[in-house]
């Protein structure tokens, strides 16, 4: 996955550097959701791929990177990618998978 920056006044897009070995797979579809000092990724899909997987990045990584650079990038593996079909079961406590949703921070939740 790759992670881009963009300059507010400028208006201008930055790649940011990529030098940890682990990064969440190519997606479309996710959302991508501030909490705190974190970004939440869910869900998405690759093709006919369907992933249900939270995943999080550090945005303070993006500060110490420059400072300590084998550091590298901050990704933590929440719960661990299902690939599946659409539909699916919803008896389950972890949202099912999906692409094309939307998510929101609100009172120290996430919402989808």
């Amino acid at each position: 996955m790759i992670l881009r920056t963009m300059e507010s006044e400028s208006l201008e897009w930055f790649r940011v550097p990529v030098e940890s070995q682990w990064c969440p797979q190519p997606r479309y579809g996710h959302s991508m959701t501030r909490f705190g000092d974190r970004l939440f990724v869910f869900g998405g899909q690759l093709d006919y791929k369907f992933y249900n997987d939270l995943l999080s990045f550090d945005l303070s990584s993006l500060t110490t990177l420059s400072e300590d650079s084998d550091k590298g990038f901050r990704w933590t593996i929440h719960s661990e990618v299902t690939v599946l079909p659409l539909p699916q079961d919803i008896s389950h406590t972890q949202p099912g998978a999906r692409t094309g949703h939307t998510a929101v921070a609100w009172k120290e939740k996430l919402y989808m």
